[in-house]
């Protein structure tokens, strides 16, 4: 059946010879065409539906799988790691002539906090590959998550090994029986190397996999489009062949079909076809709105993964010769940490089902504030989000002024994120007890693209990072919502509002750092006015003069009129503990024991 008969049908029917029998008559072709053309829509829809959902699964695998492990294989190794470095302090001390037991004490302490770390995150990262085992539904992940739950469980013993091996090291010191600890030695450095190669390869083979599935995602992806692109010329093909042989009536909803298809071949989504009859065409016309759903379900998937970088990065890191720029450099910047206090508590109690939708509206939430105050959105660790601000995104002067704004919208959105805890765990949640806390720092900062030639991000480094999530961990222990350093607030316009909270020396940290609360308009309308911020401040000048019957008179003042002010209960509790020490060695700077 060829399209250049149609014509020819039809000037005979006009003809004299008119009775002359028909082979097959129009009607018989625009069925015959109409029912070929569905049921090759029906085939590309069909196999672009198995495609999309193959490419959803092994989305699923990597969100749920393969990138929960990498964390969890990364915070062992670090872990691990921060093991070694306390044994090494241990060794060291007992090379010493006097060996300061406390000091001992101190690290085998912290090397046991470490090593119940390391084996909570093998014990979480073996159940998770039990449930990759069992849910993923890609055989292939199956396959891998196997083998790869028989090489973790391998490390898992590799490290009691290492951990009981250097417990029996340091119990030969104890005894100072030398030369059976330095002989065991030999044993514990070759087992701590063979222990980080191994999960060094667990990585790279994790990493290795995550990039074949996104590699296999995006080939299937491209599979989809070439079919939704050969059904588009295929619908076009057939709609310009009825312009030609059907009347009037059939014309004119053909040649909408026509030009919706041109639409959508420059890129344009926004089509809705209705049928207009309940016919052969009216069926086309499902079938061709049916196939644009597709479509722009396939660019919402694209969309997707072109989330995962910043436009604006994208244009900073091509130069005019499109090449891209890696080496790092120093900007100052203002960088931010923000999350839910103990968050992740409540998460265990969120049902499976509802988890994927909990974490995506509660990261929009704590994101969405970053962007619209023009920050970068550096990335999600675990329920803490992070961002940083400055040149060339933000005008030098402006990176703390927006880093600042977008505190207080985080702050201001934990009843949004108190609704939608609510609903996931089915019951009602304490804003008090689950607190939003934020961290900024502002100063100079390495900015650029960094990692390994196999894996590149744009980012900041410096200890202006470590500190803004230091100070994260410090609004929490102070109970104040935002806490900032000195740089941030001398960087900021003066009509902010700032208290000075205290000097500290966080964990990790080697100088002091005065650390100030942001005063929002949601804390000046909770009490927190000039007169309030005076008598913290008086109160603050005696602690740290050591004079602390008129600090304590300062502050129980303050706790009349904000009854609920945690950082100055926080301060009064110290008091008595500091009236028993030597007012000489008081040097008003107080050394926090954890982050």
């Amino acid at each position: 059946m060829t399209m250049n008969n149609m014509p020819g049908q039809n000037m005979d029917a006009t003809s004299p010879s008119r009775n002359r029998p028909v082979k097959l008559s129009v009607r018989q072709k625009i069925i015959g065409i109409s029912v070929g053309l569905i049921a090759v829509l029906i085939g590309i829809t069909v196999f672009s539906s198995l495609k999309l959902v193959q490419i959803k699964h092994e989305i699923v695998d990597i969100a749920e799988f393969n990138i929960p492990a990498a964390n969890l294989i990364s915070l062992v190794r670090q872990h691990s790691l921060e093991q070694e470095l306390h044994l090494q302090r241990i060794f060291k001390n007992f090379s010493f002539e006097k060996v300061d037991l406390k000091k001992v004490d101190y690290e085998i302490h912290k090397f046991e906090y470490y090593d119940k770390k390391v084996d909570a995150e093998l014990i979480h990262l073996e159940e998770l590959l039990q449930t990759g085992i069992r849910l993923a539904e890609i055989d292939s992940d199956k396959l891998f998550y196997k083998k790869f739950f028989t090489k973790v469980k391998e490390v898992d013993l590799e490290h009691q090994q290492f951990v009981d091996h250097a417990l029996e090291i340091i119990l030969h010191l104890r005894k100072e029986e030398k030369d059976e600890a330095n002989l065991l030695r030999n044993r514990l450095d070759y087992e701590i190397d063979e222990f980080n190669l191994h999960i060094s390869e667990i990585l790279e083979k994790l990493e290795k996999k995550t990039q074949s599935s996104i590699n296999l995602a995006k080939q299937h992806e491209e599979e989809v489009l070439l079919l939704s692109l050969i059904s588009t010329a295929a619908a076009l093909v057939l709609g310009l062949s009825y312009a030609l042989i059907m009347s009037t009536g059939f014309v004119r909803p053909i040649q909408k079909l026509s030009s919706e298809v041109s639409r959508i071949s420059s890129g344009k989504l926004d089509v809705e076809v209705n049928a207009t009859s309940w016919d052969e065409i009216g069926q086309l016309s499902d079938a061709f709105q049916y196939m644009v759903d597709e479509l722009k379900e396939k660019q919402q998937i694209e969309e997707t993964f072109g989330k995962y970088v910043d436009p604006r990065i994208v244009k900073v890191i091509a130069d005019a010769d499109g090449a891209a720029k890696t080496d790092g450099e120093r900007r100052q910047m203002s960088v931010m940490f923000a999350g839910v206090t103990g968050l992740q508590d409540l998460i265990n109690d969120i049902d499976s089902a509802a988890l994927a939708d909990f974490y995506n509206e509660y990261l929009e939430i704590l994101g969405e504030p970053i962007s619209d105050n023009n920050g970068i959105l550096d990335k999600f660790i675990g329920t803490v989000a992070m961002g940083f601000w400055g040149p060339p995104f933000a005008e030098p002067s402006e990176h703390p002024n927006l880093a600042l704004a977008a505190a207080g919208q985080v702050t201001s959105a934990l009843p949004q994120i108190q609704s939608i805890l609510s609903r996931s765990l089915g019951r009602a949640v304490d804003g008090d007890a689950y607190p939003i806390t934020v961290g900024i720092a502002s100063g100079d900062v390495v900015v650029g693209n960094m990692g390994s030639t196999s894996s590149m991000s744009y980012t900041v480094m410096g200890d202006v990072v470590n500190n803004a999530s230091r100070l994260k961990g410090a609004s929490r222990q102070y109970g104040v919502p935002i806490l900032c350093s000195e740089a941030t607030k001398t960087l900021a316009d003066p009509d902010h509002l700032f208290r000075e909270i205290d000097q500290i020396v966080a964990v990790g940290m080697d100088e002091p750092m005065v650390i100030y609360e942001l005063v929002t308009d949601a804390r000046e309308q909770a009490g927190y006015d000039d007169e309030v911020i005076g008598l913290y401040a008086a109160g603050l000048d005696m602690y740290r003069a050591g004079n602390w019957p008129k600090a304590r008179e300062y502050w129980q003042e303050l706790l009349l009129k904000v009854p609920g002010d945690r950082a100055t209960r926080t301060m009064l509790s110290r008091i008595p503990r500091l009236e028993k020490t030597d007012l000489d060695s008081w040097s008003g700077i107080w050394r926090l024991d954890d982050k």
